[in-house]
């Protein structure tokens, strides 16, 4: 396993199993926002990795040049999906989803497309916003600036902990943490003023 840190990201590489991310040490004093799974390889993940991964305090961004022998539910458990292919859910994977989850990370409308597909006399693969498609690492490290580009750290933790709370919560834990930070932020910027 290998690691390379940037500002308020890091990626993890060359990595086997999920116990060598959790055990990975991630600085506190480089405000580490990201971690960037970077594997062409799909690996276990049990009850505690998937509590790990809901609770952790950064986004969890997954990283493969090709997601095509990836099972769904082992993509829905990062925060993002970055690929240099698209990646397309068969009616078997389809089977397999736990559409809460998907509304979560693809919205209502695709998800809606999702169902609606399968549903039809004349469903196909489909060709899912699970993934965004990118162009290798370097685009991916280009995406992880831009995320956090112009944000100060007291932004980024707001935005973070709204995340805990979407991957966690209900839709009012959702709305209650974003009301919470919001007046925060505002508070934040008249002192700043």
């Amino acid at each position: 396993m290998t690691t390379e840190i940037q500002k308020n990201y890091m990626i993890v590489s060359s990595i086997d199993s999920m116990e060598q991310l959790m055990s990975c040490s991630i600085p506190e004093e480089k405000n580490i926002a990201a971690v960037v799974i970077n594997t062409d390889a799909e690996f276990q993940i049990n009850e505690a990795g998937k509590k790990y991964l809901e609770d952790s305090s950064f986004v969890t961004i997954l990283y493969s040049t090709d997601f095509s022998a990836f099972s769904a539910e082992f993509l829905m458990c990062f925060d993002i999906r970055l690929s240099d292919s698209d990646y397309f859910i068969t009616q078997e994977i389809f089977k397999e989803i736990n559409t809460d989850r998907y509304r979560l990370l693809c919205g209502r409308t695709d998800t809606y497309r999702l169902i609606s597909n399968f549903r039809s006399k004349n469903a196909s693969d489909y060709r899912t916003k699970l993934v965004k498609k990118t162009e290798g690492i370097d685009s991916v490290k280009k995406y992880c600036e831009t995320l956090f580009k112009d944000k100060s750290a007291f932004e980024i933790n707001c935005i973070l902990r709204c995340l805990t709370a979407a991957r966690t919560g209900n839709i009012k834990t959702v709305f209650r943490q974003e009301s919470v930070n919001f007046y925060e932020m505002i508070r934040q910027k008249v002192q700043d003023s």
